[in-house]
């Protein structure tokens, strides 16, 4: 090369340049450019290599997560939940076939343009799989996704993408579905009480995209359908400042039951409200899983007592090895950390990754493997799988199916605790789809 002079320091500065490379994905991947600029001797390195070949043995998945935007909260909890569970499977098992499980977080802030610049890094470093936290991330990805052939493990609502081709495959259901869920438990808690008439719903939801996914022509159907008597329909704020309107209006309605889709954020002050306007033991608060039992009962305290939750996966109170493992383990590495619903996503999606890698390498040598491999001979062939085990009911992605759980359980606080009130039951098919 033209230009170049190399001497023992320089040498040295090569050796400097090539390390970091080695231990990449792909046994004979090379690097096919390196650009640098070393000082030597008071000449410049401007081409230093042009191929290393690399390592393999380890499985790399990248996280597009916001860590400093609008969910970054929840974000750092799904990180937090991921590295524990990488930390499980390299400390304690074989990794994933003899290969080292690594996952690489990139924030994006809630930025579009990060959130697929950042695809494209990953991508460039190896990954053959990736997480995303959200709906506006969905819709951000999801064809760019499509057309590589690469999947998502994800967390949540998919059916922003259900009219079009998709390759995320999620251990929860749509948030309908799992609204609708809470309305036929409406209905058998009305029967057991014998009351005379139709129970009468108010319907609560979060002032966002994702709160409006329940408030759709199938879901007041689906009330309809039931028997139920919508009384009153009511949107707050993510993080109320005051929702004293929003707690009379339910109040005058006469509804005996509060049926919403909210956050912690926003759930909490309601109860709090409603006891402070004597509704406490006058009416039942239910709420879908993103409302987190967890969270609720540590920030509405005494007032959260009763509260019901849907949940595609069991709660922390229960007496599983795999939760009592996921405790060892998140104990160990964040003693701070308390229950979270969101740590335990974070498990879960790290899991059917795992689980995607594993059933891919039955057919592909790590060396060789790609996001499509992951993606046709991985997720695709995910069928009766219960992640922990037994952390959320049997998932299917057979054939491409998106949802892969129709089972969800409902859980109460009792005394301060989530207890159980309903053992796995499959989910209405409010959307269309949920697997069967």
């Amino acid at each position: 090369m033209k230009g170049i002079k190399i001497t023992f320091g320089g040498f040295l500065a090569l050796i400097l340049i090539v390390l970091p490379l080695i231990g990449a994905c792909g046994e004979k991947e090379v690097v096919k450019e390196v650009v640098k600029e070393v000082p030597v001797e008071k000449e410049v390195v401007k081409e230093v290599v042009k191929e290393v070949p690399v390592e393999r043995g380890i499985l790399r998945g990248g996280a597009i997560f916001d860590l400093s935007g609008p969910y970054a909260f929840f974000g750092g909890h799904w990180r937090e939940g991921m590295t524990a569970y990488a930390h499980y499977r390299n400390t304690e098992t074989d990794g994933v076939a003899g290969n080292k499980v690594e996952f690489i977080f990139l924030d994006d802030g809630s930025v579009p343009e990060r959130m697929l610049s950042n695809y494209t890094s990953l991508e460039e470093m190896g990954c053959t799989l990736y997480f995303s936290p959200s709906t506006q991330h969905t819709l951000t990805l999801n064809d760019r996704l499509f057309k590589d052939n690469a999947s998502v493990s994800y967390h949540g609502d998919v059916v922003c993408v259900a009219d079009k081709p998709s390759n995320i495959f999620s251990f929860q259901q749509g948030y309908a579905d799992q609204y609708g869920a809470l309305i036929d438990w409406v209905i058998k808690d009305w029967e057991k009480r014998g009351e005379a008439g139709a129970p009468k719903v108010a319907m609560v939801v979060i002032d966002h995209p994702m709160g409006y996914l329940v408030m759709t022509d199938p879901v007041y159907e689906y009330i309809e359908e039931k028997g139920i008597d919508l009384v009153t329909k009511q949107t707050v704020p993510v993080v109320p400042v005051d929702v004293t309107p929003q707690i009379a209006a339910i109040k005058n309605s006469e509804a005996d039951y509060i049926v919403g889709h909210l956050l912690p954020t926003a759930a909490a002050p309601l109860l709090k409200q409603a006891s402070a306007m004597g509704l406490a033991g006058k009416l039942t608060f239910l709420s879908t899983p993103t409302a987190s039992i967890e969270d609720i009962s540590a920030l509405a305290g005494e007032d959260a007592e009763g509260f019901i939750a849907v949940r595609p996966m069991v709660a922390w109170t229960e007496d599983l090895p795999a939760v009592k493992k996921m405790t060892e383990i998140r104990n160990k590495l964040y003693p701070d950390e308390p229950d979270r619903a969101t740590f335990m996503h974070g498990w879960l999606i790290a899991d059917n990754a795992c689980k995607a890698w594993e059933l891919a390498l039955e057919r592909t040598p790590a060396a060789q493997l790609t996001p499509a491999d992951v993606t046709e001979d991985g997720f695709k062939r995910i069928d009766g799988y219960s992640p922990g085990p037994g952390i959320t009911g049997k998932l299917s992605f057979k054939g491409g199916q998106n949802y892969g759980n129709p089972w969800v359980r409902l859980y109460q606080i009792q005394n301060g605790k989530a207890v159980a009130i309903q053992d796995w039951t499959k989910i209405p098919n409010i959307t269309g789809c949920a697997p069967e």
